[in-house]
């Protein structure tokens, strides 16, 4: 049985939806309790990897999150039948996935990705740090050789005054609006939490095999009972549940 991820046990599912596989299986829900999880059938005697695989993994779960809330699963997360979904990863791990559920609830998460331009970056640190400037102004034209050392300590400088411009920027842009955003430039306690519940999630893998279409994007595996669909994203920003397993 292969989990795509676990979900509020509220929701309910629509028909007609395949994801991995060969033939794709149909998505559909194993409940506990509260919770349920995204499953479908699949051969274990053929390997996963296509990147239609991927693609639909990816899919189910991106669709998912316009309607509840989703602790994506791993990529190959497969286990026996729909009785050990439901006991060994819904029942044993029930408060800590209802728990990150309800701190998803009404949240949804923007991947920002920003560059420098490094040009602007290197004078801007060359003016701000006088010990970089001499660095360069002694290195400029020298003998590459002769000057090795005076490089990479040039080098260390700049690297570590890039990383605390990474942090500092992006404490400033979260900063703008403290009321509605919450984010991390690298590991915290969730990402933490998160690395904690994939590791019950057991994987299989393997070399890919024919092409074959799957699930296209505007399939929804989920209407939630009672409510209307979460914001979407649009154009280039997508969103994923903030915890990821994988």
């Amino acid at each position: 049985m292969y989990v795509y991820g676990i979900v509020p046990g509220d929701v309910k599912l629509n028909s007609g939806v395949h994801g991995v596989g060969d033939p794709p299986g149909e998505i559909r829900l194993v409940r506990s309790g509260d919770l349920a999880a995204l499953v479908s059938e699949v051969d274990i005697t053929k390997p996963l990897g296509t990147p239609d695989d991927l693609q639909a993994h990816q899919e189910i779960l991106d669709a998912t999150v316009i309607d509840a809330p989703v602790l994506p699963s791993r990529f190959g997360a497969v286990l026996t039948n729909e009785e050990a979904v439901a006991a060994e990863l819904l029942d044993a791990n029930h408060d800590e996935f209802a728990a990150a559920l309800r701190q998803l609830e009404g949240r949804v998460e923007y991947i920002v990705r920003g560059r420098y331009a490094e040009q602007a970056l290197l004078e801007e640190i060359l003016s701000e740090n006088s010990r970089a400037a001499r660095l360069r102004d002694r290195i400029s034209g020298a003998d590459p050789d002769a000057t090795r050392e005076l490089r990479i300590q040039l080098g260390e400088i700049v690297n570590n005054a890039v990383a605390n411009k990474r942090q500092n920027d992006t404490r400033d842009l979260l900063r703008r609006d403290e009321g509605s955003l919450r984010g991390q430039s690298g590991p915290d306690r969730d990402e933490r939490d998160g690395r904690r519940l994939r590791r019950r999630l057991p994987h299989r893998g393997g070399p890919g095999r024919r092409a074959r279409a799957s699930c296209p994007g505007p399939q929804r595996p989920l209407a939630r009972a009672g409510g209307a669909a979460r914001p979407r994203a649009d154009g280039a920003l997508r969103f994923r549940g903030q915890r990821r397993l994988t």
